[in-house]
C-alpha cells in the first residue's frame, strides 16, 4: 500500500515539475520575445475555442518576416536649442580677425561695419560688437572680402548689409540710410541711385 501511494506521489510530483518547467519556459519566452508569445497564445486559445485568433496577427507571423521597427520619439521643446531664425539670408560663414580674437560669423549676421579713426566696429544682428584695427584689416579690404555675398554696400566710412536697410529717410535736403536696429548713415546724393539699383538687383 505504501509503495502504491509512493508511486502516485512521485507521479504527481513529476507532473508538477514538468508543468513548472513549461511555465518557466513560457515566462522566459514572453520576456525575450513577447510578440511571438502573443501569437502562440492566440493560436492555443483558438484551438481551445476560447477566443478567435486575430487574422492580422497570424498573417504577420506566417506570411511575412515581421520585425518591429523602432521609431525614435520626437524631441520635446526642452531638448531643442535656440538658433537664429533663418529668413533666406545666407548661412555661409567667414573668418574675421578682431581685437577680441578670431570670429567665425555668417555673412547674414553682419549688419554693418563702421570706421572711426583707425578702428573698425563690426555690429551683428544680435547687437554684438567686435573691433578690428585697421592695421589688421582695412575697410576696403574687408569690403572685398564681404563683397562675395553681393548684399553689402560700401559708403565712405562704412559697409552696410542691404538686407537690414529699413528705409531711406529724407530730412530737408539730406538723406539717410536707416537700419532695422535704428542706426543711421548719411547717404550722399551721388550714392542714392547706386544704392537703389543695388537693392533692386541684389536684395529683392
Amino acid at each position: 500500500m505504501k509503495s502504491f501511494l509512493s508511486k502516485i506521489f512521485n507521479f504527481f510530483k513529476s507532473i508538477i515539475l514538468i508543468v513548472g518547467i513549461i511555465a518557466i519556459g513560457f515566462l522566459v519566452i514572453s520576456i525575450l520575445n513577447p510578440y511571438e508569445m502573443k501569437v502562440w497564445n492566440n493560436i492555443i486559445w483558438e484551438k481551445m475555442g476560447i477566443v478567435d485568433a486575430t487574422e492580422d496577427t497570424i498573417s504577420l507571423s506566417e506570411d511575412s518576416e515581421f520585425e518591429e521597427e523602432y521609431i525614435e520619439p520626437f524631441a520635446s521643446n526642452e531638448d531643442l536649442i535656440a538658433i537664429t531664425e533663418y529668413d533666406g539670408r545666407t548661412k555661409r560663414k567667414i573668418k574675421i580677425t578682431t581685437q577680441q580674437g578670431d570670429i567665425f560669423i555668417r555673412y547674414s549676421s553682419i549688419v554693418f561695419v563702421e570706421k572711426k579713426n583707425s578702428i573698425l566696429k563690426l555690429v551683428t544682428n544680435k547687437a554684438k560688437e567686435y573691433t578690428i584695427h585697421e592695421r589688421t584689416q582695412s575697410l576696403s579690404g574687408l569690403f572685398e572680402y564681404l563683397d562675395n555675398e553681393t548684399t553689402f554696400f560700401k559708403l565712405k566710412s562704412s559697409i552696410i548689409n542691404c538686407h537690414y536697410i529699413e528705409m531711406i529717410e529724407s530730412i530737408h535736403s539730406s538723406k539717410y540710410i536707416v537700419m532695422e536696429n535704428n542706426k543711421k548713415f548719411s547717404l550722399p546724393d551721388a550714392k542714392v541711385n547706386d544704392l537703389i539699383e543695388h537693392l533692386e538687383n541684389k536684395c529683392f
